[in-house]
């Protein structure tokens, strides 16, 4: 099991397991860095998670990290 560091501000972290991450998508327009993560699920999809503020660096820097 190896975890990601999604964002990290120095004061709060987001750690997800990589295993449980099923894409990951740079909207460029918005800036946002959108995860889809866990199992589908018929009725409710995937977990979404949105990340505002997401620069290309940023994105870049943790697409690395896979």
């Amino acid at each position: 099991m190896s975890f990601i560091c999604i964002r990290d501000d120095g004061e709060k972290a987001v750690w997800l397991r990589k295993e449980d991450i099923v894409s990951i998508t740079w909207d460029q327009a918005r800036e946002t860095l959108i995860i889809q993560r866990g199992v589908f699920d018929a009725d409710d999809g995937y977990d979404l998670w949105e990340f505002e503020q997401f620069t290309q660096q940023e994105y870049m820097k943790l697409i690395q990290q896979f």
